[in-house]
């Protein structure tokens, strides 16, 4: 067996040197007998080649103070198109036109952008540009652990557009947003998808989104679809400002909701689908039919101008057909099943036979499965046999991502407690070394016989003091929530994953073993 590991071993250690090697390799190539700037690079860039249906150059670029560090014109080539880069500075930069995306590589159809440490970006920014020049028709760009603030121009007539003609546009959980984001960083965008996570608005966590109000102003916006991912915030017209979402057609809302105000979607004439995922939230589903009344009021709905929407992973069982009395009659809106083929409840065939005219039929032969079994729902008898105790039941029920937020708010409890615990702890050890240290004096002239007792319990106060005061920069380490209460961005530094490794869990486990063994020893 002992053999069999040690020749799996060689075999990762050989696989890991040779990929190191390659890249060691690829880097040399792309940099020798080319400018001195581009063989002063090796300190700041990787490179991988990948298989995606051929051979694609996948560029990472890091460790660099300033976009004028390098240039990717270095990895210009005639063999290898580029699929991804990614740009990680040692600190928040500002994304501006010094960052230059030129290079000339074989042509492909795709490029990923990422982007991590940005703290806000230039409004004269026109990086993209040449990319599209270059022919790519799909290019998504990512955001990680960077801000969504935008450098206006004082000119408003002078504003560039910034997001022409991406795929995708990602802000992950990392990022931070503003509740008085400036309209113009979406100034004229084309965007296929807007995707917007990590929002929040709780005690661990508050990051909101929100526009600033522009009169007069119109910034030409064209977003298709919308993904919001969150937990526990209010939708309002704040967030969902028409002027950058005028032109949304797919609006997905994943997470936990507290409400929706009912004009939050009013002015949005070409949506068509509304997703909401709620995590099976009734408190949510009984409070936020409102917004669908209006929805079905003030939208210019049609036969040929419907809005469908979906509660994601919600069953629609019979007992919540109260939930859904005020629901509007004759309308364009259809709550329907995530799936087609669906085994359809009474609350569905209610649902869609309260849709306009005869047009619920069709939607009950599409979507359900068993269409034949509405004949045998008593709508009139479950509307009577309400029950609403049973779904304050139901919304005390924790979800999840309730769990989750409950270790948060006991992990920032215990971080609150830390110092004053390590200050407490050095206070108290070091009043037991004096004191300590006194009495082994007198005990010694007197040569008493228990003299080690107390030479054990002072060794065991040195140990606990010098674990208490490392300790207490274990909060160093510490992120509560990612752009939370509180998460210092010095934790995301090696040396304080190294300090955590090897101070305070290694050496740290070490002095708990020693204080262990004293304490055992001088209480036998």
């Amino acid at each position: 067996m002992l053999k069999y590991s040690i020749a799996l071993f060689n075999m990762i250690f050989s696989f890991c040197s040779n990929a190191a090697k390659n890249n060691n390799y690829l880097s040399q190539n792309f940099t020798h007998n080319k400018s001195p700037r581009c063989r002063e690079m090796n300190h700041y860039f990787s490179i991988n080649i990948i298989k995606y249906y051929g051979k694609f150059l996948e560029i990472k670029l890091k460790n660099f103070n300033h976009f004028n560090q390098f240039s990717l014109e270095c990895f210009s080539n005639n063999i290898l198109a580029i699929s991804s880069i990614t740009i990680i500075p040692n600190y928040p930069l500002t994304l501006d036109n010094n960052l230059n995306l030129t290079f000339k590589a074989p042509k492909n159809n795709f490029i990923d952008l990422y982007f991590v440490y940005m703290k806000n970006i230039d409004s004269n920014l026109n990086i993209f540009d040449n990319l599209i020049r270059s022919n790519y028709s799909q290019i998504n760009v990512d955001f990680y652990y960077s801000s969504l603030e935008f450098l206006k121009c004082p000119n408003l007539n002078k504003t560039q557009a910034i997001f022409k003609n991406l795929t995708d546009l990602k802000f992950s959980i990392t990022c931070k947003y503003n509740e008085n984001s400036s309209l113009l960083l979406f100034y004229k965008s084309t965007i296929n998808k807007l995707i917007l996570s990590g929002l929040s608005d709780t005690l661990i966590k508050r990051n909101l989104l929100g526009f600033e109000i522009i009169d007069n102003f119109d910034i030409e916006s064209s977003i298709e679809i919308a993904n919001f991912d969150f937990y526990k915030i209010i939708i309002n017209t704040k967030m969902l400002n028409f002027q950058v979402f005028r032109n949304v057609r797919d609006i997905y809302l994943n997470g936990q909701l507290k409400f929706i105000y009912e004009k939050s979607f009013s002015s949005f004439k070409q949506l068509k689908t509304l997703n909401i995922n709620t995590n099976k939230d009734f408190k949510f589903i009984s409070e936020n039919l409102k917004f669908l009344n209006f929805l079905n009021s003030n939208l210019n709905l049609t036969v040929d101008n419907t809005i469908t929407i979906y509660f994601s992973f919600y069953e629609f069982p019979n007992e919540d057909i109260c939930l859904f009395r005020e629901f509007p009659r004759n309308r364009f809106l259809s709550l329907s099943p995530d799936y087609y083929g669906t085994q359809c409840t009474c609350l569905n065939f209610w649902l869609f036979n309260n849709y306009y005219n005869n047009e619920g039929i069709k939607l009950i032969k599409d979507y359900c499965s068993n269409s034949q079994d509405m004949d045998a729902c008593n709508f009139t008898y479950l509307l009577k046999k309400c029950d609403y105790k049973l779904y304050e039941k139901k919304s005390e029920q924790k979800t999840l991502f309730d769990y989750f937020y409950d270790s948060e708010l006991l992990n920032l409890i215990v971080s609150i407690l830390t110092p004053f615990v390590c200050i407490l702890g050095l206070i108290t050890n070091l009043i037991n070394i004096k004191i300590l240290k006194y009495d082994m004096k007198i005990f010694a002239k007197q040569k008493e016989v228990h003299i080690m007792m107390y030479q054990f319990m002072f060794y065991n106060s040195i140990i606990n003091l010098f674990y208490c005061f490392i300790y207490m920069f274990h909060l160093l380490n510490v992120c509560i929530s990612i752009n939370g209460v509180y998460c210092l961005f010095i934790s995301r530094s090696e040396i304080v994953q190294y300090y955590e490794i090897v101070i305070v869990d290694f050496l740290g486990g070490i002095l708990k073993v020693l204080s262990n063994i004293l304490n055992s020893e001088w209480s036998i």
